[in-house]
């Protein structure tokens, strides 16, 4: 293995520069290389589907997920899929505690697909079985899984006897209480710290024993935001 040395700093010279030629310098070494390596292969008539069979497979060292969002994720309206866990992280945004949730789903297959009488065409963004990722921090997705988790008692949103009110502007529904707030019924959760502000933030990770199943796919609604730009909040449909 090499080793990378510092460089000592140049000293002024007293003589006139070596003379560089005009001319790019091209080297053909890397040509070389791979020429060598496509003859070996060629040598013992090992193709390119052999070399798939045969090599060592390095596995991931997490989980690389297809991450939809925004038109990709309009794409998924009327498709089925399901939500098999996912995670909550704590934020800071302006000064204020908040959270997002990333959830691990997976789209039907081509027999469900048909059942909802969608036929795969090959030209979609997405594709039977496909496992993805959506992160959501809104008062659409993320209210449906906060209500979702309370209702089967992995999670308690409030406690015991709090009325519960479902729906409302942001802060006024009791889904939108963060994660810090709540009292975990299974699940595993972790504290980091901020890197900008150093405060303590908590992450929970949480997987479905029986999945949410989204028949409809994902709704998008539009409504006038601030300035008069469009807001868009997405539902399970």
């Amino acid at each position: 293995m090499s080793t990378k040395h510092k460089s000592a700093v140049p000293q002024q010279s007293t003589t006139e520069p070596e003379h560089l030629p005009d001319e790019k310098v091209h080297s053909n070494e890397g040509e070389k290389s791979v020429s060598g390596i496509y003859a070996k292969y060629d040598a013992n008539e090992i193709t390119l589907d052999d070399i798939f069979d045969t090599g060592d497979v390095v596995e991931s060292t997490g989980l690389d997920l297809d991450m939809f969002k925004d038109e990709k994720l309009d794409k998924l309206q009327g498709v089925p899929f399901a939500v098999m866990g996912g995670t909550f992280r704590e934020r800071i945004v302006d000064g204020k505690y908040s959270d997002f949730v990333t959830l691990i789903c997976v789209i039907g297959s081509e027999k469900i697909l048909l059942k909802r009488k969608i036929r795969y065409q090959g030209t979609e963004v997405w594709f039977p079985e496909q496992v993805f990722g959506i992160n959501d921090g809104s008062t659409g997705v993320r209210r449906q899984v906060v209500a979702h988790l309370h209702s089967k008692g992995i999670i308690r949103a409030v406690p015991e006897g709090t009325p519960i009110v479902d729906a409302g502007k942001r802060g006024e529904c009791t889904w939108d209480r963060r994660l810090g707030e709540w009292d975990f019924k299974t699940g595993e959760h972790t504290i980091k710290a901020d890197k900008e502000s150093g405060a303590d933030l908590m992450e929970w990770e949480f997987t479905l024993d029986n999945a949410m199943v989204i028949p409809k796919g994902i709704r998008r609604s539009e409504y006038p935001g601030r300035y008069g730009k469009p807001a868009i909040t997405r539902y399970f449909g």
